[in-house]
């Protein structure tokens, strides 16, 4: 007695077709197509949510954001030197991630390669006041002049009496 050959002309599978094929009924291969289809179609919103996030400009971050406020100051500043600084409020600011922003700090960093001093001391002063009515206040508290005032409530003072 021979055994069967799997690929005899008597097997039910014809002939360029996989065995698998063969055998699953056609329900089945419906319900697995339609299934497949589902889970590719599920995930769509998401995939093409995440592509336009993906295409957009990615926030600015706290010192991208800080350094476009000191552009224009930056053009009227002395290359190399010492200035004061001067702010309202805490130098410290909470940000959302939960870490803290020194808010003098990254004035520093942006306006390198001066080197900024907590005082009011030095010729030159750089106010950054939270909105230009607190700055107004500051600087008539603290008897300074305003050379120049730029956007955001950013100053260029210099002491009284000169």
């Amino acid at each position: 007695m021979n055994s069967p050959n799997p690929h005899s002309d008597d097997s039910p599978v014809q002939a360029g077709a996989s065995p698998m094929n063969a055998y699953l009924p056609v329900r089945i291969k419906v319900g697995l197509t339609l299934v497949f289809l589902f889970v590719l179609l599920s995930g769509l919103p998401q995939v093409l949510s995440k592509g336009l996030e993906w295409s957009r400009t990615p926030p600015a971050d706290a010192i991208t954001v800080r350094s476009q406020r000191f552009t224009e100051l930056r053009k009227v500043l002395p290359e190399r030197g010492t200035i004061g600084y001067l702010a309202d409020g805490t130098l410290d600011r909470p940000l959302g991630d939960g870490t803290v922003e020194s808010v003098f700090d990254i004035a520093q960093y942006c306006l390198a390669p001066l080197i900024l001093v907590h005082s009011t001391q030095p010729d030159l002063i750089v106010g950054d006041f939270s909105t230009p009515e607190a700055g107004a206040q500051i600087v008539s508290a603290q008897h300074l002049v305003v050379i120049r005032q730029f956007q955001n409530g950013v100053y260029l003072l210099r002491k009284g009496g000169m």
